[in-house]
C-alpha cells in the first residue's frame, strides 16, 4: 500500500483482494485506510473458527484471536463484495454471511452454488469473474459520483 502511494495512486482509487487466510490481510489494511473497495473471497470469520471448522476440536482454542475479521470487519471504510462458495469445506459459507452480516454498507454478497474452498473460480468462471468485474465498475461509478458531488458543491447523500 504504500509503495502504491509513494507512485502518487490515492488509497481511495486502490482495491485490494484477499482470498482464504489472505483476507485477514486484507481486512487489516482496509480498516487502516479509506480504500477504492475490498474483495473477499471464501474468507473465514477467524483463524479459532476455521480450525473448529476443520474438526481441530479443543486444539482450536491455540489459533488465539489469529485472523480474527469478524471483529475487525466493521471498521473497514470502503465498498465490499464477499464471494463464497455454497459447499466451501474449510471457510464454510456461513463464515462469509457472518462477515456479511457485520460489515458496514455499500456491501455485496455472492454465493457460488457448488463450489468448495479451492476451485471457487473454475466451478462457476462466469458467475465469479462477472461480480468481480461488475463490482469494480460500480466502485468506479460511486468513486466518480463522489468527485462530481464535491466538484459542483453538492453534498453525497
Amino acid at each position: 500500500m504504500n509503495y502504491l502511494q509513494r507512485q502518487g495512486f490515492e488509497s481511495t482509487r486502490i482495491l485490494v483482494l484477499g482470498r482464504s487466510l489472505g483476507t485477514a490481510v486484507a481486512v487489516e489494511i482496509a480498516k487502516e485506510r479509506a480504500l477504492g473497495g475490498m474483495i473477499l473471497v471464501a474468507p473465514l470469520t477467524s483463524g479459532r473458527a476455521m480450525a473448529e471448522a476443520q474438526g481441530y476440536g479443543p486444539l482450536s482454542y491455540f489459533a488465539g484471536d489469529a485472523f480474527d475479521n469478524l471483529s475487525r470487519i466493521g471498521q473497514i471504510r470502503c465498498p465490499l463484495l464477499i464471494v463464497h462458495g455454497t459447499q466451501d469445506e474449510a471457510a464454510p459459507i456461513d463464515m462469509g454471511r457472518r462477515l456479511f452480516a457485520a460489515a458496514p454498507e455499500p456491501k455485496q454478497f455472492v454465493a457460488i452454488p457448488g463450489a468448495r474452498h479451492s476451485d471457487i473460480e473454475r466451478v462457476a468462471p462466469d458467475l465469479y469473474w462477472d461480480a468481480i468485474k461488475d463490482f469494480i465498475a460500480a466502485v468506479n461509478r460511486w468513486r466518480h459520483e463522489v468527485a462530481d458531488q464535491r466538484t459542483s458543491g453538492s453534498r453525497p447523500d
